[in-house]
Parts: C-alpha cells; sequence; structure tokens
C-alpha cells in the first residue's frame, strides 16, 4: 500500500514538474517578446535623441560662432523716421549675444528712445554720448566729442569681429543664422575661386523686393587731375560695378575697413563705394537675398521723404567739396517726355502680368524726367525695367547731366593765388578746376555780346588767341581771357565808360567792373566776391602801331596797325570773335609762340 502511495506522489511530481515547466516555457517566450518590444522602443527613442542632441550642438556651435566672428552696423537711417528697434530686437530674438553698431553722424535729437546712458563706475563719471540699448548693442556718434579719448571717437575700435555686416533700415531676416553661415561660406569661397588674384570683397546682399532696374547699377571713374568724378550705368549688373543704389546689405572682413580713409561717413553706402573703388576693393553680388520687414513703413508721408531727398543733397555737396571734386557727371537710361506716347501705344501689347509694373515704373521715370528739371538718381532712382530696355530700346536714351560744385556768386574763386604766372593747382599737377572753366566761359560770352552790341571793335588775345587757333576752345590750365578793344571806342559802352571814369560796379546780371591794380585796364570778374575774370586791355592808335593804353606788365606788347586792317575771325567758346589777321605771325611777334 505504501508503495502504491510512493508511486502515485512520484507521478504527481513528475507531472507537476513537467507543467511548471511548460508554464515556465511560455513565460518566458512571452517575457522575451516583451523585452524585445520594450528595448527596441527605447533604442528609436534614443536615435531621435541623439540626433536632436547634434543638432543643438550644431546650432549653438554656429551661434556661437556668429557671436564671435559677426558684427552687424547699422548706419544707413534717418533720426527722424526710422524702426530701428525693431530690427534690432528681430537680430537679438535670433542670435541673443550678436554684437551690433548703430552709427550716426551725430548724436541723435530728438534722442533714439530705446537707448540709455552707459553705467559709469565709482570711480568714473557717465559719459552722456555714449549710449547702449542691451550691453552687446551700442549707438556710436561720428562727431568729434572732446569728452572722449581718441581711440573712443574712432567706431573701428568697437569692432572686434572677423566680419562686419552693413544691413540698411526696416529688414527681416528668415533663417537668419544660416543665412549669415552662408554669407561667410560665401565670401571666403566662391569669390577667392573666381577673383583669385584679389581677394579684397565686398559681398553685396540685395533684398527680395528690389526691382530689375536698369538704373541701379553703376560704374564711378576718377579725373583727379581735371577735379572730376563720372557715375556711368552699367546694364550688365553683375560685372564692372562699382556702386549699387537699391537697397542692400553689405558683407566684408573688417580688416579691409582701415584701408578707407572714412568708412562711415555719409552720405552713406555713396561714400563708402567712392572708398572701396580708391582702395581697390571689388563687389560680389550675392545670390542669397534679404527680406523687407520692420512694425513700421517708413517715409510713407511727402514730409519725410522731402527732408531726406535735401538731406541727401547737402550731404552730396558737403562730399564733393570734402574730396576737392568740381565737376559731376552722371550717364542713366532715360525716356524722354516726347516718347510718352509712342511707349504707351507699345505696352498695350505687353503681356497682363508685367503691364502694372511697367506702368508704374514708366510713370516713375517720366514723372521725374521732363525736360528742365533737375534728376539726381543717386538720390532718388528713375524706375525703369530692364524689360523695357530689352523690348522698347528705341525709347530709352542715354542722358549725361553735369553739375559744378564751386565758383559760385558767393564764394571765393577756385583759382585761389596766382604766383609767378602759375596758380597753386598747377604745382600739384592739377588742371584748372572745370567749374572755374565754366564761369570763365559765361563771362566770355557775356562780355563779347555787350562790345558787339555797343560796337566796340575789339579782338581776341594773347593766351586765349593762341587756343582758339590751336585748341578750337580754352585750355585747361587757362585761368583768365584777354580781349583787346580800341580805346577810342570806350563811351560806345556804358559800362566801359561807368568803370573808367567812376568806382567799381556790379551790373544787372551780377557780373561785377572793376579798374585793375597793376595798369589802367578792366576786370570784368563773375562777382564781387569771385574774382574769376576776363581782362579788357585797352590799346591807342599812334601812327602805325597799336600802343598799349595805361597799363604795362608781358601782355603790354605794341605791335603793326596792319594785324587788325583788316580784322579776321574765329570760332571759340560757341562764338565767332574777332581775331588780327595772320594770327600765327602776330603770335609770334608778340611773344605768345
Amino acid at each position: 500500500m505504501r508503495i502504491r502511495i510512493s508511486r502515485f506522489a512520484t507521478v504527481a511530481i513528475v507531472i507537476l514538474n513537467f507543467l511548471l515547466f511548460l508554464i515556465s516555457w511560455k513565460y518566458f517566450i512571452t517575457s522575451e517578446t516583451d523585452i524585445q518590444k520594450f528595448t527596441s522602443k527605447p533604442k528609436i527613442n534614443e536615435s531621435k535623441s541623439f540626433t536632436t542632441i547634434k543638432n543643438n550642438n550644431r546650432l549653438h556651435e554656429l551661434k556661437k560662432f556668429l557671436q564671435k566672428s559677426l558684427t552687424v552696423i547699422l548706419r544707413d537711417f534717418y533720426h527722424f523716421d526710422n524702426d530701428l528697434k525693431s530690427g534690432i530686437d528681430h537680430l537679438l530674438n535670433i542670435i541673443p549675444n550678436l554684437r551690433i553698431l548703430i552709427i550716426s553722424d551725430q548724436q541723435a535729437y530728438p534722442p533714439i528712445s530705446i537707448f540709455r546712458p552707459i553705467q559709469s563706475t565709482p570711480n568714473q563719471t557717465t559719459n552722456p554720448s555714449i549710449l547702449i540699448y542691451k550691453d552687446n548693442v551700442q549707438f556710436v556718434p561720428l562727431n568729434l566729442d572732446l569728452t572722449k579719448k581718441a581711440s573712443e571717437n574712432n567706431p573701428l575700435n568697437y569692432i572686434q569681429t572677423k566680419y562686419v555686416l552693413f544691413l540698411p533700415d526696416n529688414y527681416k531676416l528668415s533663417n537668419a543664422r544660416h543665412l549669415f553661415q552662408r554669407l561667410i561660406r560665401n565670401i571666403d569661397d566662391d569669390y577667392n575661386a573666381k577673383y583669385s588674384k584679389n581677394p579684397r570683397k565686398i559681398l553685396v546682399v540685395p533684398f527680395t523686393s528690389n526691382q530689375k532696374l536698369i538704373n541701379y547699377c553703376f560704374q564711378l571713374n576718377f579725373d583727379i587731375p581735371n577735379w572730376t568724378i563720372e557715375y556711368l550705368v552699367k546694364t550688365n549688373k553683375t560685372l564692372d560695378c562699382d556702386m549699387y543704389t537699391q537697397k542692400h546689405g553689405m558683407l566684408m572682413e573688417t580688416f579691409l575697413l582701415h584701408d578707407f580713409l572714412e568708412p562711415f561717413q555719409s552720405p552713406f553706402p555713396e561714400y563708402f563705394y567712392l572708398q572701396a573703388k580708391l582702395a581697390d576693393i571689388k563687389l560680389v553680388y550675392s545670390n542669397e537675398s534679404l527680406s523687407e520687414g520692420g512694425k513700421k513703413l517708413l517715409m510713407s508721408s511727402y514730409h519725410s521723404r522731402t527732408k531726406r531727398k535735401n538731406i541727401k543733397r547737402e550731404q552730396f555737396k558737403a562730399l564733393y567739396k570734402k574730396l576737392q571734386m568740381k565737376k559731376v557727371v552722371k550717364k542713366y537710361h532715360y525716356i524722354p517726355e516726347d516718347k510718352t506716347a509712342s511707349l504707351k501705344n507699345l505696352k498695350k501689347n505687353r503681356n497682363k502680368g508685367n503691364k502694372q509694373q511697367e506702368k508704374n515704373s514708366k510713370g516713375n521715370a517720366l514723372k521725374n524726367g521732363k525736360d528742365g528739371n533737375i534728376i539726381d538718381v543717386l538720390i532718388e532712382q528713375l524706375e525703369i525695367p530692364t524689360s523695357i530696355l530689352t523690348n522698347y530700346s528705341a525709347q530709352v536714351q542715354m542722358k549725361t547731366d553735369i553739375s559744378y560744385f564751386g565758383c559760385e556768386k558767393n564764394t571765393k574763386s577756385c583759382i585761389g593765388q596766382v604766383y609767378n604766372e602759375k596758380p597753386f593747382y598747377l604745382y600739384i599737377s592739377r588742371r584748372t578746376p572745370p567749374c572755374c572753366l565754366e564761369k570763365l566761359k559765361t563771362i566770355f560770352q557775356y562780355l563779347i555780346e555787350e562790345l558787339e552790341t555797343t560796337g566796340v571793335r575789339y579782338w581776341l588775345d594773347n593766351a586765349a588767341l593762341k587756343n582758339a587757333i590751336e585748341l578750337n576752345d580754352l585750355s585747361s590750365d587757362a585761368y583768365e581771357i584777354d580781349i583787346s578793344f580800341n580805346i577810342n571806342d570806350y563811351n560806345r559802352s556804358t559800362a566801359i565808360r561807368r568803370c573808367y571814369d567812376s568806382r567799381p560796379f556790379t551790373d544787372l546780371s551780377g557780373f561785377y567792373w572793376i579798374k585793375a591794380t597793376d595798369g589802367h585796364y578792366l576786370k570784368v570778374q563773375f562777382s564781387k566776391t569771385n574774382d574769376i575774370h576776363v581782362n579788357l586791355l585797352p590799346f591807342e592808335i599812334r601812327g602805325d602801331k597799336m600802343v598799349p593804353k595805361g597799363f604795362y606788365g608781358i601782355k603790354a606788347k605794341s605791335f603793326s596797325i596792319e594785324y587788325i586792317h583788316p580784322m579776321s575771325s574765329v570760332s571759340f567758346l560757341s562764338k565767332t570773335v574777332f581775331t588780327p589777321n595772320n594770327v600765327r605771325s602776330y603770335l609770334v611777334d608778340k611773344g605768345w609762340v
């Protein structure tokens, strides 16, 4: 009986162990599957987390790189209408510690509310001319401040990064960190591949809103001996362009700014481009672009636009005076008023998508292009699309505007003192300033009309006569013109008689008549203040000679009366004027040849 019970117990234990084995095996299989599912999920999360960490690290490194390598400079803005705060906050929201400099001609007034005086240390007084917005955002005026050290008056000392990016007012940057990175990569790599011989460059970054116009890319030509600068519009917008007039940014390496005489002075960026040209720094047009933005629409009122134009004009006048440029030539594309009707008829056949844009552009061009109006394409563009030049080239003409700076009625002559028959500019290898030549021609033409109207017998004489024969124009070194006349006719001209018999006077045209102190000859000056002049040299008949009447010097030389009986003539300065006959022999006898 006991044996049966033990056998039964043994079988039961075996069966139980077998069941426990099956249950354990099933549980093991199930748990292994669950473990695989659990562990596989964390592996995926771990990969994503690693990628995120890696991206975050790259972004962090990019931020650190831009903070250490890039300074943004805001220079092209106006105190009376700007959106500085919006633009600065936009940049700092993307790159919190980005270094930003706001540079202005002088301390802003009314004050720009976003700035505050920099905090002073206990041992140092606060300098109210140093303003900051945040620790990395500073306002730097360019006007001389005697309370600052010399280093503090130079904005270059505030730039410690390798690159600088100039941005205009009112902008918005999408994905700015990577945009800045691409721009820096472009200026380091792409340009060197194309211009390996000259790595000095400025990367010009346009705005997406810029129109494709034919009057925004200019080549600059300097003629320093003739005091002249020329702006020549270029149809090819990518090559040989020295200046851009549409809204844009500029990226460059900081060390290049040390080659500029005054890198931040007004008018900006036009003066900046002039200096870049002189420093042989090339411009490269970027494929990247910036976007319009900001919370405020700038220059929306007629008052603000007019104020901006007036400020710009005064800045250009001051610039040309500083650079001693007396003649400014601007060549650009232009649609004459008489082409309006034919252009309007032709444009009716254009595609509807381009019609409105061309209509607006043509309207702007013609609005500012009427004959008699002064057009300054550097201040306000003539918005003529490239499509008009492509499709209607016959309607578009090249216009040349010439402006003179200096030698006005209320200013002194640019010729200055004349020593030993040589003005000062000949000693520095320059010629007569073109503004003086123009005023000299104006006096000459006025005086010829006076002499011919009153019947005074005259003839062109000395150096001016030689210029008329050899050059058919006034010499580039001329600073006066000599006209000789018969003293017996002085009563025929009221102006000549008045100048001889009474004190100097200013006539109705503003010209100043005066008797010379070195002899009894007359000078007709451009004005009382501006003494550029034409000489009236009196001669009288003595037998068979023409003899100087009351004046002396190298011009007071007698000659045979046969030279002026009969008279000859020559075309000179848009006038047909009288001259002695046998001119070359006459000039030899008087010692001018």
